[in-house]
């Protein structure tokens, strides 16, 4: 998959958006929850992120998660809480540089005397917290973790590699929650090299990733 270690340095385009349509990528545990084609209607009682979401295009999404997957390549699973350490903090890196976040962000853990990011552990819980049900994040297992500050000083690295991404399936799962297939081509989109599925649930505060399944 062509992915490099990733830390800190990144630009990354595209808002979470959607625009219904038939197709989904559901696994046997998921496929009693997804709805009949023609049964996506929308109730007064879906948070308003899952309706941002539904105003969104396809290409927005192949940005979205074509970055994503670009960045944590690894991160594949149905259950949050058994997602390692690393890969935790690698999302922590990238999502925290994404657009969701005010640009220059992660500003605020630079040092000027060490020229490092010198992260508080509280301030990764809170951001994983945010995208994820439930995280087992240990930051002794990340390098340049202080266990006096009980912060990870790093320094930042660049990353590198292509993904060529296509919307494959977009399907609304509950008043709350959303699957998305992006299958990833070759450079020459000729070749399919495999296919992610995201299942993503919406609440008035934001949004979760319930899983990413890989075939």
């Amino acid at each position: 998959m062509n992915i490099r270690k990733f830390s800190f340095k990144m630009l990354l385009a595209g808002v979470l958006s959607v625009a219904i349509l038939g197709g989904s990528f559901a696994p046997a545990a998921y496929a009693k929850s997804v709805p009949k084609k023609g049964k996506t209607t929308q109730s007064a009682a879906m948070p308003a992120a899952m309706r941002k979401a539904l105003r969104m295009s396809n290409s927005q999404w192949e940005d979205k998660l074509g970055d994503l997957d670009l960045c944590v390549g690894d991160l594949v699973f149905t259950d949050s809480k058994k997602i390692s350490s690393d890969t935790l903090f690698t999302f922590f890196s990238y999502i925290t540089q994404s657009s969701e976040y005010p640009k220059n962000y992660i500003n605020r853990w630079y040092s000027k005397k060490d020229k490092k990011y010198h992260v508080p552990v509280s301030d990764i819980l809170k951001v994983l917290n945010k995208y994820f049900n439930g995280a087992n994040f240990n930051p002794a297992k990340i390098y340049g973790y202080n266990k006096e500050t009980k912060k990870i000083d790093c320094i930042v690295d660049g990353f590198g590699g292509g993904r060529f991404p296509k919307l494959s399936g977009k399907t609304i799962v509950s008043n709350n929650t959303l699957r998305i297939t992006i299958k990833y081509y070759d450079e020459f989109y000729k070749k399919v090299e495999f296919t992610k599925g995201y299942t993503i649930r919406y609440s008035n505060t934001g949004y979760k990733y319930l899983s990413i399944i890989e075939k």
